[in-house]
C-alpha cells in the first residue's frame, strides 16, 4: 500500500537504480529493527498442556494430510495472484490499459490497500463464526476456498469487461479476496500440528505456497511476450491465473476439514485439546 507508489515516485523522479536502492535500505532498516526489538511469544507456554506440546507426529503423515496439502494448493493459488499483481500489474496499466507512468502509483497500491481491509475482515469473520461454534472446516475450509476461488472467478471475468475501470475492479478483487488464506491457512495447519513441529510445517508450508512466485511472473510474461496485442497477453495471463485460484480454491474447499484430520492424525485427546 506505500511501497508501490512511493516507488513509483522514484522511478518517475529519479530512475529505477534508485528504486533498488530504496529497496536496499528499507530492508536494511527492517533487520536492524527486528534484530533488536524480536522476541519469541509465549503464549503456548501459558496456555498448553505439557503433554500436548511433547507429543510429536511422524513428518509423512503431516505432509500428506489431505487438510494440510489443500491449504497449500489454496495458498498457492493466493501466492499466484500476489506476486503476478507485484510484477506485472504496473505494466498491465501502462501497457494493457494505456495509463501514463505517473500515474498508476495509487492504482497499483490499490489491490494491497483492498486487501489489507479484506485479511482484516475475513479473520475477524472466521474468528466469529469459530466463537459460535462453526466447525473449523466452515469457518477456516470452506470460507478461505470460497475466498481464493471467488478471487480467480473475478480474473476470469476480467477479460470479458467493456472499460477499464471494471478491469481494474476485477484484478483488485482477484488479488485481494484471496488474500484471507494467508492468515486462515497457517491457522488450519497449526490446527493439526503437534506445538513442537508447528513452525516446521508453516515454514514448509510457506515455501510451498510461495513457490507460486518463481511460475507467475514467468507464465504472464511469456503469454505477454508471444500474444498479438499487450492487452490480449495479459487478459489471457490473468486467465490463467484465475484458472490456478479456482483449482486451488476448490481443492481448499473439499479436502480442508482440520477436526476430522487432527483426530485421524494424534487421536482424540490432541483433538480435545485443540478445542479447548
Amino acid at each position: 500500500m506505500v511501497a508501490l507508489p512511493s516507488l513509483n515516485w522514484v522511478l518517475v523522479n529519479y530512475s529505477w537504480h534508485w528504486a533498488f536502492g530504496v529497496l536496499g535500505i528499507v530492508g536494511l532498516g527492517w533487520c536492524a529493527a527486528w534484530a533488536a526489538f524480536g522476541r519469541e511469544g509465549a503464549i503456548d507456554a501459558t496456555a498448553a498442556p505439557s503433554a500436548a506440546i511433547g507429543a510429536r507426529l511422524p513428518y509423512r503423515r503431516m505432509l500428506l494430510s489431505p487438510t494440510i496439502v489443500a491449504s497449500w494448493c489454496a495458498s498457492f493459488g493466493a501466492q499466484w495472484a500476489l506476486s503476478q499483481a507485484l510484477i506485472w500489474q504496473g505494466a498491465f496499466l501502462i501497457k494493457g490499459l494505456g495509463f501514463p507512468q505517473g500515474g498508476i502509483g495509487l492504482l497499483s497500491a490499490l489491490p494491497a490497500a483492498t486487501a489489507v481491509v479484506v485479511v482484516i475482515g475475513g479473520g475477524w469473520l472466521s474468528q466469529g463464526l469459530l466463537a459460535r461454534d462453526v466447525s473449523s472446516r466452515l469457518a477456516r475450509g470452506v470460507f478461505g476456498g470460497a475466498c481464493v476461488a471467488a478471487g480467480g472467478g473475478a480474473l476470469l471475468l476480467m477479460p470479458y469487461l467493456p472499460t477499464a475501470a471494471w478491469k481494474i475492479a476485477m484484478t483488485t478483487i482477484g488479488v485481494a479476496l484471496p488474500s484471507v488464506i494467508y492468515v486462515i491457512g497457517p491457522a488450519v495447519v497449526s490446527e493439526i500440528t503437534p506445538v513442537a513441529q508447528r513452525g516446521a510445517l508453516l515454514a514448509i508450508s510457506t515455501a510451498v505456497s510461495t513457490s507460486a512466485g518463481l511460475l507467475a511472473p514467468y507464465v504472464m510474461g511469456s503469454v505477454v511476450e508471444s500474444a498479438s496485442t499487450p492487452l490480449a497477453g495479459f487478459n489471457l495471463g490473468f486467465g490463467i491465473c484465475g484458472l490456478v485460484m479456482l483449482a486451488g480454491g476448490a481443492i481448499g474447499m473439499a479436502l480442508m476439514h482440520p477436526e476430522r484430520e487432527a483426530e485421524r492424525l494424534a487421536g482424540r485427546d490432541l483433538l480435545q485439546y485443540r478445542r479447548a
